[in-house]
């Protein structure tokens, strides 16, 4: 029989045990960007599970998870006390669970093991003194570890994390990793630990009510007599892979052109040391985000009023200005360019402004022949959040109806005139004509009831509450009859002591 191989016998090994980091939300959420220690504080949650899977019977002596993070800033100049530093690290943050230790009674219960680190240490001097001799110890204590039958090994963890934590940053000279390193400890002098790690991602968002994505930034510029300038734009925080709403009204007091309108993003990168000993600026990174001209057709999402060129009388201006995603951008393939979202750690700042350019020409009072050229800059800030961050995380959920031609949710309607139910599974997604007077239109009336169907056109399916659904309908109510007739406006209230009895 041929004997196997150094590269089958590592193969073999690694099939004999396999480990697997498993998250139930695979990105978390840190609400609020002020980091003030009056602000609000929340806490999330990390949850998940270590799977071991043995295919063979394995000695091992501990298996253990270590959840860590830590940031690191490069300073290739050195320290300015330390010049022959150039790197800090800090540790924001540990957390090590011992799920299984053979020398421990608390980490290995599930294993069933009575031995206890205190009787094998501690306790060594009185064991000798009552005659208990090491072989009267449990077999796992003894050998030092357990032999794992085949099987699967799950191992769930939870461990809450505040809300002023640093966010995951990655940049050219800082970052901040958070990390979950599993380690199985085998028994034997040829038997090598298994590691794995599993990046864990923390995203900062607003903060749960906060008014940022829709509170709007308007300002106003005055260009002397010549033009009054209003810009709007509908947020103050916007994700990445986004669409930034921008809306300008231009009023010009003289005749005057419009040549150009850019809109730019710039993004501002500072590092500091721990305790403010140094701090290091990157350059200014502007990248290109939009550009219209007269002389171009507008993309979509544009929409203008009045010619291009010459404004006479107020001009309204509307367009999306697309936000790239964490990708590298290249303009004119000279270029490369990245945006980060907006961090919170004091030792790596990122922030963001949002700058429109409006180019305009009026006629030289002194030469009429010539025309002056005017360029007017509209900047504020504004904060960048993470490509993973969507409308259903930041904003509450729709309380309308869902969408019928789904199909993913079986609503029952009730028909006044026939009491029959009819599933909102059923109805087809497109209603053709010739099947309109068997549809029931979800439009509601005022009582709350749907309305009858118009045989004139196919049925309306509008997102409206169905508060129909609400109300606790009798299908069998008494008759008129039954009930006492109301008491009349001029008849007295009834005396208290009648209705005590």
């Amino acid at each position: 029989m041929a004997k196997a191989s150094p590269k089958e016998r590592l193969l073999d090994f690694r099939k004999a045990i396999q480990m697997n980091i498993s998250m139930v939300e695979p990105v978390i959420f840190l609400q609020g960007f002020d980091q003030k220690p009056t602000s609000e504080r929340n806490t999330v949650v990390l949850r998940g599970s270590l799977r071991l899977r043995v295919n063979k019977p394995s000695k091992i002596r501990s298996v253990k998870l270590k959840f860590q993070g830590k940031s690191v800033t490069k300073w290739p100049q050195g320290f300015p006390s330390n010049e022959i530093r150039f790197e800090e690290t800090n540790i924001l943050t540990t957390n090590v669970w011992s799920f299984f230790n053979a020398q421990s009674s608390g980490s290995n219960a599930d294993h069933l093991h009575k031995a206890s680190r205190v009787a094998l240490q501690a306790n060594s001097l009185w064991n000798a003194v009552k005659g208990d001799s090491p072989s009267n110890l449990p077999p796992v204590v003894r050998k030092g570890y357990r032999i794992f039958l085949p099987g699967d090994y799950i191992y769930n963890f939870e461990l809450p994390l505040e809300s002023s934590l640093p966010e995951t940053i990655d940049l050219k000279y800082g970052s901040v990793k958070y990390e979950l390193e599993a380690t199985v400890d085998r028994a034997g002098a040829f038997s090598s630990n298994l590691v794995e790690a599993k990046e864990v991602t923390l995203i900062r968002i607003p903060l749960q009510g906060a008014l940022e994505q829709v509170e709007p930034i308007a300002v106003r510029r005055t260009l002397g007599d010549r033009m009054d300038i209003e810009v709007a734009i509908s947020g103050k925080s916007f994700p990445l892979g986004s669409q930034i709403p921008v809306s300008i009204c231009l009023t010009p007091l003289i005749k005057a052109r419009l040549h150009w309108i850019r809109v730019l993003a710039t993004e501002h990168v500072d590092y500091m040391c721990s305790k403010r000993v140094a701090h290091r600026a990157e350059p200014i990174r502007t990248v290109h985000l939009f550009e219209k001209r007269p002389d171009v057709p507008p993309s979509d999402g544009i929409t203008d009023s009045g010619g291009d060129d010459c404004i006479v009388g107020t001009k309204g201006i509307e367009f999306l200005v697309p936000l790239p995603k964490n990708v590298l951008m290249k303009r004119n393939g000279t270029s490369a360019f990245m945006l980060h979202p907006d961090t919170t750690y004091e030792n790596i700042q990122v922030h963001h402004w949002i700058k429109i350019v409006i180019r305009l020409s009026t006629v030289d009072q002194a030469n009429p022949i010539k025309r002056r050229n005017y360029e007017i800059c509209v900047d504020s800030p504004f904060r960048v959040l993470s490509q993973h961050v969507t409308e259903s995380v930041t904003t509450l959920p729709s309380y309308s109806a869902p969408d019928p031609t789904s199909g993913t949710c079986i609503q029952e309607q009730e028909h006044i005139c026939t009491k029959t139910l009819v599933p909102t599974s059923a109805m087809p997604s497109r209603p053709r004509k010739d099947s309109a007077a068997t549809l029931f239109s979800s439009k509601l009336a005022s009582h709350g009831f749907p309305l009858e169907v118009q045989s004139e056109g196919p049925a309306e399916i509008l997102l409206e509450r169905p508060t129909y659904l609400f109300r606790a309908v009798s299908f069998d109510p008494p008759a008129f009859e039954d009930e006492g007739p109301p008491l009349s406006l001029e008849a007295p209230p009834p005396m208290y002591e009648s209705l005590v009895r």
